[in-house]
């Protein structure tokens, strides 16, 4: 473990101390002795003495969720894989995109104003609110590349 930062702020119940750490942690195949090497970040705050304990709780679990894939359930990017590759799109039939619209709910008329493509009301909403104007996610990505977000 390696301390990176640790500071002191103000709080409304008092003084509390934020600590950051950097933890490698070694996975051992017992047997063969083969080992995965995980590298992790923890941050840990608390008013009393648990602030290092929370930290390395944390670099833990974030280890072993990265580690072995383990889904945490707040996915933000819940959008379908067809939506993410804009070419899976334009491969499809019209008749493929619309039975998925069924599938996955009607876009409602949405359609990315770069390309064209469907989109569903959730993703026009994300995108106008954070782009301004209605893009699928393969246009969102280009647009952040571009502007160097």
């Amino acid at each position: 473990m390696e301390l990176i930062a640790e500071k002191e702020i103000t709080t409304k119940g008092g003084t509390s101390r934020i600590m950051n750490i950097s933890v490698t942690y070694h996975v051992i195949d017992a047997d063969s002795g083969e080992f995965l090497e995980v590298q992790t970040l923890g941050e840990g705050m608390d008013n009393g003495d648990k602030t290092a304990y929370k930290a390395m709780t944390g670099a833990f679990k974030y280890a072993q969720r990265q580690a072995f894939m383990i889904p945490t359930g707040d996915d933000p990017d819940q959008v379908s894989s067809d939506e993410l590759s804009n070419t899976s799109l334009q491969q499809k039939p019209v008749s493929s995109q619309e039975s998925r619209q069924k599938e996955t709910g009607s876009t409602n008329g949405h359609v990315c104003e770069e390309c064209q493509n469907p989109i569903t009301q959730k993703v026009a909403s994300y995108s106008k609110k954070n782009m301004g104007r209605s893009l699928c996610m393969p246009c969102q990505k280009k647009h952040k590349v571009a502007s160097g977000e």
